[in-house]
């Protein structure tokens, strides 16, 4: 694939020199945050009713995968199942596949991550080095703990399951940070403020609300991605050729709400999703729950499946749906019973999927790769 079918050609500015640019910025906000199932929108309702057939018969494909890999992480968790050929009283189970896994874990994050501390690397083409950026990515690096709490877990499960998956997200929380300060007392100043009167200093406690923003990284079960058509080599070409990718969301009610709060997921459709998360599917492969009761943790609370959809559907300039627009990424979220959460443009403004899912090995005409496991599971089980 060429880089050429990448290129994007982006919209000339409207009035002389760009002096309309805070404009424009406004109309693209809108634009990317309009509702598009705002009104009847029956046509888009339609289309995406049968975009949820097709996620689920990709689902439906990669059944036995989902089937072989909860196999693997029994291999891993030394759990014995109905595949060992041993009948008798004894029950030992040796650690070959575990221990080999964590060694392979070790040797890739040590390559990754050495000792020297330092983890990012740059070429430039005139030899100099963008130092402020590497320190940037170094901080980020460690403020997020992507030693122990990402590459690990990444390279682990992309071992055990051939396909590694990365969510990336931008998160920002609000902390209230407590100091001691010593000053003057406080009296009314001119302008209805304060100011401080001379004479003894007083001890005071004074809060100051600090928010901070940084990347997030999510380490994603293969088993809760499929992605169609199954035989694309990327997400770019599958969202080219009119495919797409979907995730497996498990959503409690706070989380529910927390996205209808920050207009994720409309009202209406949120309070049906709620009140029907008692009827959770329990056919579905739940990897995550079954590697919490491994530690165990078992979980009785109801929650509901979600599916994160993204791929490309048709938008006029303003934003709206349009059979006549052309094809732009959009995010959309389905609930049980095929009902449509919300739908919009993706916000990201690189307008990529913040996926990144590549095979252990590659394999021509298959998007995903076999785990190594399945070549020595068989010893595990004699």
């Amino acid at each position: 694939m060429s880089d050429s079918a990448l290129v994007i050609e982006l919209e000339p500015l409207s009035g002389e020199g760009g002096s309309d640019d805070a404009g424009e910025e406004n109309n693209v906000l809108a634009s990317r945050d309009r509702d598009l199932l705002a009104g009847r929108a029956t046509k888009l309702r339609e289309r995406l009713d049968e975009l949820f057939s097709t996620i689920m018969r990709a689902y439906e494909d990669q059944a036995d995968r989902a089937d072989a890999i909860e196999d693997y992480w029994d291999c891993y968790n030394c759990k014995s199942n109905d595949n060992k050929y041993y009948n008798g009283i004894a029950d030992i189970y040796f650690p070959i596949i575990h221990d080999a896994v964590n060694a392979l874990v070790t040797r890739f994050t040590n390559q990754m991550f050495p000792q020297s501390g330092r983890y990012v690397e740059a070429v430039s083409a005139d030899g100099t080095q963008p130092m402020p950026l590497m320190a940037l990515i170094e901080h980020y690096l460690r403020s997020t703990m992507f030693e122990t709490q990402v590459m690990k877990p990444l390279m682990r499960t992309g071992v055990i399951e051939g396909q590694f998956n990365l969510y990336t997200d931008w998160c920002e929380f609000e902390r209230v940070l407590v100091s001691r300060e010593t000053h003057g007392a406080m009296i009314p100043g001119p302008g209805g403020g304060e100011m401080e009167a001379p004479g003894e200093e007083i001890e005071d406690i004074r809060e100051e609300v600090i928010r901070e923003g940084r990347p997030v990284f999510e380490v994603l079960h293969d088993c809760d991605v499929a992605v169609w058509p199954e035989t694309v080599d990327s997400l770019d070409e599958a969202f080219r050729v009119g495919g797409g990718v979907a995730i497996v969301r498990h959503w409690t009610k706070e989380k529910v709400d927390q996205l209808v709060k920050q207009g994720v997921i409309r009202r209406a459709e949120a309070r049906e999703l709620k009140t029907e998360m008692a009827r959770m599917s329990r056919e579905k492969v739940n990897i995550e729950k079954r590697l919490n009761e491994a530690v165990g943790i078992h979980s009785e609370g109801t929650g509901a499946c979600v599916w994160e959809v993204w791929t490309m559907l048709p938008l006029d300039r303003d934003g709206a749906y349009s059979e006549e627009g052309s094809p732009r990424l959009c995010r959309v979220f389905f609930g049980p019973d095929r009902v449509a959460l919300g739908a919009k443009r993706n916000p990201y403004w690189n307008d990529r999927c913040p996926l990144l899912s590549v095979p252990i090995e590659k394999i021509p005409g298959v998007f995903k790769g076999k785990s190594p496991i399945s070549y020595v599971d068989s010893l595990q089980y004699e």
